[in-house]
């Protein structure tokens, strides 16, 4: 069962003041088609497509009864994490403690408005996987054995 939902980067942590209803996430894989004489189509698996999470809630302007916690940030003030977290492409661990998601992702849309006076500010975002690339570093006195 999801109970808190966290973003963490090295210099920020932020839990989420109010669990969303729902959330989707996505995994997919690659995977390549091709025709054999006499059989057809067959499929061939590639890879891993990178995990994507989406989840849709608000953020509150004053402390409702629901809240999971108490002294919850103002809205733009977490508006501005996601935001700039987005416009730098900033890798984020998403954590949904309850659930089997704990990745470092990054946050690839992030859309947001007040929608009934009350000063809440309601968004959606959608997050995908960070995949790091490892490059091998290759000593250059061991490709250079040859003399």
């Amino acid at each position: 069962m999801l109970t808190e939902i966290w973003f963490k980067t090295k210099d920020k942590a932020i839990r989420l003041p109010v669990i969303p209803a729902e959330f989707e996430r996505v995994i997919g894989a690659d995977y390549e088609t091709n025709n054999i004489i006499g059989l057809g189509d067959v499929a061939t698996f590639n890879s891993n497509g990178l995990a994507q999470l989406s989840l849709s809630s608000f953020f509150p302007n004053k402390e409702y009864s629901f809240n999971e916690y108490s002294n919850v940030p103002k809205p733009y003030d977490l508006v501005s994490h996601f935001k700039d977290w987005k416009n730098k492409g900033t890798v984020v661990r998403v954590i949904l403690t309850g659930t089997d998601i704990n990745q470092e992702m990054y946050v690839t849309n992030f859309v947001y408005g007040e929608k009934d006076g009350t000063g809440d500010v309601y968004y959606s975002m959608d997050l995908l996987e960070c995949r790091p690339i490892t490059i091998p570093v290759i000593n250059e006195a061991s490709t250079n054995t040859q003399n």
